[in-house]
């Protein structure tokens, strides 16, 4: 049984693929990002052996839709599920509100308008015989085998607070998992919420530029002054994610409406990608890495001349320290992304054992990291016993592709019990400490703030630079000034004075009425 390769990407199979690119010209490169949303250059304009590419799942024309599809097995069914919408669908996991602010969050619109779009169905004549060839048609989720319901996609247009090339947005609320008449083996494996600008038009006969069966669409970035909110409703799947997302959102908020609503709040951030380019002979390092470069061929006999490698995976944060000196300080391209992805306790169970263990025995929404960095570690913070701190390790490229200097952004937001059970202290009575280290184990000046927000702890640093810096967070108890010796303080007493219709209060430590005034009983 298996899927078509545009398929492959949408259950998740592999977290590394292979290296596809789009011609642009290299004058077409600039930051930060407007307009069109940039491609990255063809391999043919490369002098070198091999490239690794770092790019996020949404960066720059390599966007595709997601749709829904099932594998069937004897007992069980492998999914990738679009989430339908709350009106439409009532028992299902489902999207409640979609909702933009042109104001920073002081007022909020609902779309003009929506439409929804189906995805091909691919023909099973055309595959091997024997092969099992999913039909993308949609279903009606089923809590007894917690089994999601998959509908077309849908976009959103809100006319008063457009991207740069219009008012459509794709919002792309994403299950992957496992559903199964055996509960033991039914798991949701990830959620993925992503808002993609774009701007559709009908689709030649055929159809080479979409998988949508009748439109397709182009990609553009973001405008910086728009806010989004999302609010899910996971129902009978809430219980498989704690709640630990990592997502490019800015100045994210989040939070807990009821035991199965989740709300993202924020706008887009810009996301530098970047390629490393490799000349023979390799080193042992990268062949280990890369064992197909030994021979130079991959999947179908093709040359091996290129890998993709996307930064929300743990992979990429390692190549990156691996190869930094390969990695060009100047970024390729940069884009703008709105994206939160969450990924099961059942399948990323090593998730949640970080941070001291204080996420294992909590349900809901626990918190999430965010930033700009090109690859970090898609795991919670790493607890530090020594320090009482968290540790997390970002990587970007210097510059932006326009040659200016990339400043960093980071949030870190932690539930109140969380935060709590980490250090241990009340958090009416501390302070943070929030510290960018360079790999020489200099600090690096910062913007940082802390503050708590509905139950929800925001520690937040900026204007720090790349490329691997580590960022340590840890709270300071408060603790008040010490007394002078032999100072004695005493308590103040205040009453009130009147004089005819006038009142007026006196404070001290044996407190008296001034001349012509009477103590009021």
């Amino acid at each position: 049984m298996i899927r078509p390769r545009k398929e492959q990407k949408a259950l998740g199979l592999s977290a590394v693929v292979i290296f596809l690119v789009l011609a642009i010209s290299t004058s077409a490169f600039a930051g930060p990002p407007t307009g069109l949303a940039k491609g990255f250059p063809n391999r043919d304009q490369f002098k070198s052996d091999f490239t690794l590419n770092f790019s996020e799942h949404n960066a720059g024309s390599l966007y595709k839709p997601e749709f829904s599809g099932i594998l069937e097995f004897p007992s069980s069914k492998s999914y990738v599920s679009v989430l339908p919408n709350c009106k439409d669908d009532a028992v299902s996991p489902c999207v409640k509100s979609f909702d933009a602010s042109i104001d920073n969050g002081k007022s909020w619109m609902q779309p003009a308008s929506s439409q929804t779009y189906a995805t091909y169905s691919f023909d099973q004549s055309k595959y091997p015989a024997g092969t099992y060839i999913v039909q993308t048609q949609n279903w009606t989720g089923d809590k007894a085998t917690l089994l999601p319901s998959g509908t077309d996609s849908s976009v959103f247009k809100f006319p008063k607070a457009p991207h740069f090339g219009g008012s459509e947005y794709l919002l792309q609320p994403i299950v992957t998992g496992l559903s199964s008449t055996q509960s033991t083996n039914a798991r949701a494996h990830s959620l993925a919420l992503s808002i993609v600008p774009i701007q559709t038009y009908a689709a030649p006969n055929p159809n080479t530029c979409s998988l949508w069966i009748t439109t397709c669409f182009n990609l553009f970035n973001f405008k910086s002054d728009v806010v989004f909110r999302v609010v899910l409703d996971l129902k009978y799947l809430a219980p498989s994610f704690r709640g630990w997302f990592q997502s490019r959102i800015k100045d994210s908020a989040i939070e807990q409406l009821t035991p199965t609503e989740f709300s993202f709040t924020g706008s887009a951030i810009n996301v530098s990608s970047v390629i490393a380019e490799f000349n023979k002979p390799y080193s042992e390092e990268l062949i280990q890495a890369y064992p197909n470069l030994k021979t130079g061929v991959w999947f179908g006999n093709q040359p091996y001349i290129g890998q993709g490698v996307f930064t929300n995976t743990n992979d990429a944060i390692n190549n990156w320290i691996k190869f930094e000196s390969n990695i060009p300080k100047q970024a390729t391209i940069d884009s703008s992304i709105w994206r939160a992805v969450s990924y099961s306790t059942e399948a990323s169970a090593y998730i949640y054992k970080e941070m001291k263990g204080c996420l294992q025995a909590r349900q809901g929404l626990l918190g999430q990291v965010s930033t700009n960095a090109t690859a970090y570690y898609i795991s919670a913070p790493l607890w530090n016993e020594q320090s009482d701190s968290l540790s997390f390790t970002v990587a970007a490229p210097t510059y932006e592709s326009d040659g200016d200097k990339k400043q960093g952004l980071y949030d870190l937001v932690l539930r109140e019990d969380v935060a709590n059970c980490l250090w241990g202290k009340d958090l009416t009575k501390a302070s943070a400490k929030i510290e960018i280290l360079n790999a020489d184990g200099t600090t690096q000046v910062a913007t940082t703030t802390f503050k708590t927000i509905n139950g929800y702890v925001y520690f937040r640093a900026a204007g720090f630079h790349y490329s691997v810096p580590n960022i340590k967070v840890s709270l300071v108890e408060s603790l008040p000034k010490p007394r002078p010796p032999g100072l004695i303080v005493k308590k103040l007493r205040t009453i009130t004075c009147t004089k005819g219709k006038v009142a007026k209060s006196v404070s001290a430590v044996n407190p008296k009425c001034p001349s012509g005034y009477k103590k009021k009983a």
